[in-house]
C-alpha cells in the first residue's frame, strides 16, 4: 500500500463554578450546531447535566455566506426563542482551499460577524440585558514564530500569515468593533468523535496505509470539541456581569492542558486507538511507519504557524476553570469512536 502525507488541518474540561454570577438560566442560540463544537455544545445542553437552554441552528438554516437567508433565521429565531446569548460555532475551516476562496473565508469569518452583531443589538432593546456573543476564533492568528516553549498571550500581537487566519481575526475585530457585548475563544487543534478531524483520520488510515508522513515542527495544544463545549457553558452562566449598558468586549485563550507536535500526536492516537481496539486491522502497527516530516516537506498552499501554543492561564483565573491534559481529552474521544456502539 502506498505511502501518505497528512494535512493536520484537513481534519472533562472545566468544573462550573459554585458561584456562578448569572441570575437566570442562560439560554443559548447557537449557530453552526452541525459542526464540531456545535455538535458537543448540544449534546452537552441536552444532557440535563447544566441548566441551560440552546437553540441550535446548523449552517444550512443560517447560511453565514448569504447575509439576506442569515439575517431572517437569526431573526426569527431571535423573536421566538429570545436568547441570552449567541454562540457562534460555525465558520469557513478549509485552510488551504482559504488560499482560493479568500472572499468567501472573510464573508463567513469576518462580514457575518458584523451583522451578527448588528443584529443583536437590534434586539436586545427589550431584554433585560444586551443579547451576548460567544465566538471562536484560532491559534492562525498568530504567525507562530515564538520560540517553542513560549506560549502567546491574548494581548500579544497578531500577525496571521494566511487567507484563514486573516478572515478569523476580521472577525475578532468585527466584533470588537460591534455594538453587542463579545468574548472571543481562540483553540487549537480541534477534534472529536463528531466531523471530519486529525483524530478521526489517523484512525481511518491507520486501517488502509503502510507508511503515513506527519510534520513534527508544528506545535501547539490538540484540543476537543467536548473540552471547548465544557468550558463554553461554564462562561456563560458567569458572563456577561457588567451593568446592561456596559458593552463589553473581550479576548481569551482556550485549550487543552500540554503541548505536542502533530507527528507525536498522529502517533499517540494510534497507540491508544490499537488498546482500546485491538481486533480491528490495523496497517499502521507500530510508531515506526508513522514518519517525522517537516512543514517544508509537506508544502501545505497555506502557512501553518510553527508554534500554536495558547496560554490560557487568565481563562482559567477568570471562569474558574479546570482544563484536563490533551492525552486525557483524546481518551475520552477515542473510548466513543472505538468502544461505545
Amino acid at each position: 500500500m502506498s505511502s501518505r502525507s497528512l494535512d493536520p488541518t484537513d481534519t472533562p474540561l472545566t468544573r462550573v463554578s459554585t458561584e456562578t454570577r448569572q441570575t437566570s438560566t442562560p439560554r443559548l442560540l447557537l449557530l453552526g450546531a452541525g459542526g464540531q463544537v456545535g455538535h458537543s455544545l448540544l449534546r452537552l445542553c441536552r444532557s440535563g447535566q447544566l441548566p441551560i437552554n440552546v437553540l441550535g441552528l446548523t449552517r444550512d438554516q443560517a447560511p453565514l455566506d448569504k447575509p439576506d437567508l442569515f439575517r431572517t433565521a437569526v431573526t426569527q429565531a431571535i423573536e421566538s426563542f429570545k436568547p441570552s446569548h449567541i454562540v457562534n460555532a460555525a465558520a469557513y475551516t478549509a485552510v488551504d482551499q482559504a488560499e482560493n476562496e479568500p472572499e468567501l473565508a472573510h464573508r463567513v469569518n469576518g462580514q457575518a460577524l458584523t451583522q451578527l452583531s448588528e443584529l443583536a443589538a437590534q434586539h436586545s432593546a427589550q431584554a433585560p440585558q444586551p443579547i451576548a456573543i460567544l465566538h471562536y476564533s484560532t491559534d492562525y492568528v498568530f504567525d507562530g514564530r515564538k520560540p517553542k516553549g513560549q506560549a502567546y498571550q491574548p494581548t500579544d500581537p497578531v500577525a496571521p500569515e494566511g487567507v484563514y487566519g486573516k478572515s478569523k481575526y476580521a472577525g475578532e475585530q468585527a466584533l470588537a468593533q460591534g455594538p453587542s457585548p463579545s468574548l472571543v475563544l481562540r483553540t487549537s487543534w480541534v477534534f472529536s468523535d463528531h466531523g471530519k478531524n486529525f483524530v478521526k483520520t489517523m484512525l481511518r488510515l491507520g486501517q488502509s496505509q503502510q507508511e503515513l508522513r506527519v510534520v513534527a515542527d508544528q506545535w501547539g495544544a490538540p484540543t476537543s470539541a467536548d473540552a471547548i463545549a465544557r468550558a463554553s457553558l461554564a462562561i456563560v452562566q458567569q458572563w456577561p456581569t457588567g451593568p446592561a449598558n456596559t458593552i463589553e468586549h473581550e479576548v481569551f485563550h482556550l485549550c487543552c492542558k500540554g503541548t505536542t507536535n502533530w507527528h507525536d500526536f498522529a502517533c499517540e492516537i494510534l497507540h491508544r486507538a490499537r488498546q482500546l481496539a485491538p481486533d480491528l486491522p490495523w496497517t499502521i502497527t507500530s510508531a515506526e511507519q508513522v514518519k517525522a516530516i517537516t512543514s517544508a516537506e509537506f508544502a501545505a498552499p497555506a502557512p501553518r504557524p510553527a508554534n500554536s501554543q495558547l496560554d490560557c492561564s487568565l481563562t482559567d483565573v477568570q471562569f474558574g476553570l479546570t482544563r484536563p491534559h490533551w492525552s486525557q481529552a483524546l481518551e475520552e474521544v477515542l473510548v466513543r469512536l472505538l468502544t461505545e456502539s
